[in-house]
């Protein structure tokens, strides 16, 4: 059992898309290159996501990883509207392939379909949350509702699953304590970053690259337009750092269009701009790809994670790897590894004064943007793709020799 036959599951995105819109962040990133990695260890990957174009790719990506895309429901469909089509799609994957040694499903739509597979093949289920439906109740409480049918299906996945990963020592105990996840069954381990990829550049080249002012000072917000994200939260932080200056460029969403970037929030978050004066400082940039990501960190003095959560916030991982200073809220996954003045700065969630103090204080000392930046940058050297594909690999075999029909 040297060599694992894996089928990967990521329903309600594509990791192959675009990033930076409604549904793809940073779990696309994850799979996408854990994908990868794995194969480069030898592994069979096949990933399967629900079909979003006229002409559904099955494609090689990579030696030993191809890409599915598998017809269940309409092209488009609304997010609340997917769980009809889960039985579909995972119909689909098992008239594709029934040859795997186990199936990796990653958010609760695919630990439906994983399920599914489960029992039809008689193989082990290994799940990755990502996000829980419970922790975002909690947090988003009054401004963003999860419904009960989400919850009560992610109790059923996890009790389902033979395998739990979680990203860090945080959503480890949530899946603990708020889903009575047995502790022996779930593993953590931290996600990695493309070093051959994220890596220090001048930052007079990379802001020549974006035509960017080169005496101007810039903080970098990357994800997507959604609540959660706190977005909202960083712009009124704008409106209270002394230098009134300072830019903030906002990559996500769908375009780089303010009347497109992706939904009524972005427009929102427009408006709050035009109310605080500040609409010539905000600069929405749209989706970029990962290649684009990485003159945006190296242009900036900053990047900023205004989170209400974060399950580990890929974001910042790669930031650090180009040796940007980093500020993020203090959260879920964020406080596992933004170490308060050691790999960065922590603010406290959904509090503009202080962040804005904060970004102050990170601004006005290049001193302390510089010893941040190098010990993060240690530390994201630490945190590649192959060891994160190792250590999955190791688990999976596990698994499957524990593993009982």
């Amino acid at each position: 059992m040297n060599k694992l036959r894996i089928a990967m599951l990521a329903y309600h995105s594509d990791p192959y898309g675009p990033l930076g819109g409604k549904k793809s962040g940073g779990m696309n990133v994850y799979v996408r290159n854990l994908s990868s990695a794995l194969a480069q260890l030898g592994h069979q990957v096949d990933v399967y996501t629900r079909a979003w174009e006229a002409k559904k790719r099955e494609s090689v990506v990579e030696s030993n990883l191809r890409q599915f895309q598998v017809a269940a429901g309409p092209l488009v469909a609304e997010t609340a509207t997917l769980i009809n089509y889960v039985d579909e799609f995972a119909k689909g994957i098992l008239e594709r392939g029934r040859d795997y040694d186990l199936v990796h499903a990653h958010y609760w739509l695919s630990g439906l379909a994983g399920r599914s597979i489960r029992d039809h093949l008689k193989i082990p289920l290994v799940n990755s949350m990502h996000t829980l439906g419970l922790v975002k109740e909690r947090v988003m409480r009054g401004i963003q509702s999860e419904n009960d049918q989400r919850i009560l299906e992610e109790r059923r996945i996890l009790q389902a699953s033979d395998q739990v990963i979680a990203s860090t020592i945080a959503e480890q105990a949530d899946l603990q304590w708020l889903y009575e996840v047995q502790s022996a069954k779930v593993e953590t381990i931290q996600p990695g970053v493309d070093l051959s990829l994220f890596k220090p550049m001048e930052m007079s080249a990379a802001r020549r690259n974006l035509n960017l002012n080169s005496d101007e000072r810039y903080l970098l917000f990357v994800g997507r337009i959604d609540p959660i994200k706190g977005l909202d939260v960083l712009i009124s932080a704008l409106s209270r750092v002394q230098d009134k200056n300072v830019r903030l460029i906002v990559v996500g969403g769908r375009s780089a269009e303010p009347d497109g970037i992706g939904n009524s929030l972005a427009k929102e978050l427009i408006n709050q701009s035009k109310s605080l004066e500040i609409k010539d400082r905000v600069i929405f940039a749209g989706s970029k790809s990962q290649e684009e990501l990485v003159s945006y960190y190296n242009a900036c003095d900053a990047v900023i994670l205004p989170s209400h959560h974060e399950t580990f916030g890929l974001v910042a991982l790669e930031a650090m790897a180009c040796r940007r200073p980093v500020i993020a809220s203090r959260v879920g996954g964020l406080a596992d590894f933004v170490q308060d003045n050691e790999t960065g700065l922590l603010a406290n969630a959904n509090d503009p004064s202080d962040l804005a103090a904060i970004i102050d204080e990170l601004l006005e000392s290049e001193a302390l943007g510089e010893e941040l930046a190098a010990k993060a940058e240690e530390f994201a050297k630490s945190s590649s793709w192959n060891d994160c594909a190792v250590e999955m690999a190791s688990i999976y075999k596990q698994v499957v020799q524990d593993f009982q029909p």
